[in-house]
């Protein structure tokens, strides 16, 4: 069971107590159930070490990453942390280069200060080593249950990306489940189309010892 899908509250405190208040009932019902759960914030990667794990052997460790959003969510107009963001982005380094932060709309701004921060396959085997820290002690798998990057995204930036991802996740033994098959973030159109992004992912996955 997943205990949680992209949970989030007011305080890391509000949000440990009901995670234990959940697994303890769970626990309670079917003591052998392998259990998922992932950091306070939408299981962010970048909250791993404010993670609490109990002391269960039937646990798996998941989380999501989407490190940068301004790139992975770009032209996602739902999004609230890059909706109406159409100047130029990069990757690796600041996806919006400070010289173009004025185009940033002003609904937007409060996000970017966190979601425009710079990001580097360094930066994210950083946050990896952080998550195989807390995993490790007591031999609990790793999880990416969700990552992407948006069909919107300039092709050259989205694939480097995705290629940077899933190579950091397959070199620490993290299995991965991309988000999504067909869509925005889809390796697929919704008119089930091939994306760019398709024949270097399943490229990925026929050569790598990694599987998804």
């Amino acid at each position: 069971y997943d205990l949680f899908n992209a949970a989030r509250a007011p305080s890391i405190e509000q949000s440990h107590r009901v995670i234990d208040q959940r697994f303890l009932h769970v626990r309670g019902l079917e003591p052998q159930r392998t259990l998922m759960f992932g950091p306070y914030w939408y299981c962010a990667l970048f909250q791993f070490d404010l993670l609490n794990v109990p002391d269960d052997p039937n646990l798996i460790l998941l989380f999501h990453f989407y490190m940068p959003t301004m790139l992975t969510h770009y032209g996602i107009q739902r999004s609230i942390t890059s909706a109406g963001y159409n100047g130029p982005v990069h990757y690796p380094g600041d996806p919006v280069a400070p010289k173009d932060v004025h185009l940033i709309p002003e609904q937007v701004k409060r996000y970017a200060v966190h979601w425009n921060e710079p990001v580097t396959p360094e930066k994210i085997a950083a946050h990896l080593a952080i998550a195989r820290g807390k995993a490790r002690p007591q031999g609990h798998r790793l999880y990416c249950s969700e990552f992407g990057c948006s069909r919107f995204a300039p092709v050259p930036l989205r694939l480097a990306w995705l290629r940077d991802v899933i190579g950091l996740f397959c070199a620490n033994d993290v299995p991965w489940c991309i988000w999504d098959y067909r869509g925005n973030f889809g390796l697929l159109t919704p008119d089930n189309q091939p994306t760019d992004a398709l024949p270097p992912v399943l490229e990925f996955v026929a050569r790598s010892s990694c599987r998804s």
